[in-house]
């Protein structure tokens, strides 16, 4: 991960002058937006330090610039909208090509129909002619999957319009973790989901600090950008890595207290 200096500022929302076109650059672009998020978000403790410190010293200049960045960092919501308008022209970049493709395909098929046609006049006039009949049949096999690529082509495509005309972005679902960042980490793989604020990631699993046990792992459920669910589950191991003092498992308790009253 490439970090930024303190003073950069994360990439505009691209103008139709300047925006990505094609499905990769623009790909690369939400890719490169979501990372910025993460770099702001990581650089707000730092500066919340040293506009402290400036402040203590009294260097009034330098706390001055430091709170005009601070403000700016903690601003998330611009820096997701960015992310969120790149997205969406991502999204139609993926409808053209997929239209685009398909068109091609019908092209294709028309072209294997026509020819389909006239080697179906030779097998007639060449009645029994193996080869011919079998590069026919294959012929024709290959011309109904491209049928099928065509159509989910334009399928696709049909779905992504129509989520285009409201703007809808993907803005839902699951992620696992053992710490904050491991959540952060599974969301930011998934750049084209806005997703819950990194912020927030870390307050819920700061409210849910101490009530996992050993062996569990965090489930972490999203619906537009906001965490309806975050609970500890799966195993609880017995075999946990002991500590002084530590009185051991419910389980190690349980057969301490059954040996003293066995000894008894």
């Amino acid at each position: 991960m490439t970090k930024t200096a303190a003073t950069d500022k994360v990439t505009a929302t691209p103008t139709p002058d300047s925006a990505p076109t094609s499905v990769a650059e623009a790909k690369a672009n939400v890719d490169k937006l979501a990372q910025a998020e993460l770099e702001r978000y990581r650089r707000v403790a730092t500066t919340r330090r040293a506009l402290f410190e400036a402040q203590q010293a009294q260097e009034f200049q330098k706390a001055a610039a430091l709170r005009e960045e601070l403000e700016y960092l903690e601003d998330t919501e611009s820096g997701r909208r960015e992310r969120r308008a790149a997205t969406v022209h991502l999204h139609s970049l993926q409808a053209e090509e997929l239209e685009a493709n398909a068109a091609a395909l019908d092209a294709e098929i028309a072209d294997r129909k026509a020819q389909s046609q006239m080697l179906f006049g030779k097998l007639e006039d060449l009645e029994g002619h193996i080869e011919l009949m079998a590069r026919y049949r294959s012929d024709r096999t290959k011309t109904q999957q491209l049928s099928i690529d065509a159509a989910d082509m334009k399928q696709k495509a049909q779905a992504i319009r129509h989520q285009l005309k409201s703007n809808a972005v993907p803005d839902f679902g699951r992620a696992s973790g053992m710490t904050a960042d491991e959540l952060v980490e599974v969301v930011m793989q998934l750049p084209e989901n806005i997703g819950p604020t990194i912020a927030s990631i870390h307050e819920w699993v700061e409210k849910r600090k101490g009530l996992g046990k050993y062996g569990q792992r965090m489930t972490m459920v999203w619906y537009r950008s906001l965490i309806t669910e975050l609970e500890w589950d799966g195993i609880i191991l017995d075999d946990r890595p002991r500590k002084p003092g530590d009185p051991g498992t419910v389980a190690d308790i349980k057969r301490k207290v059954a040996a003293k009253v066995a000894a008894r």
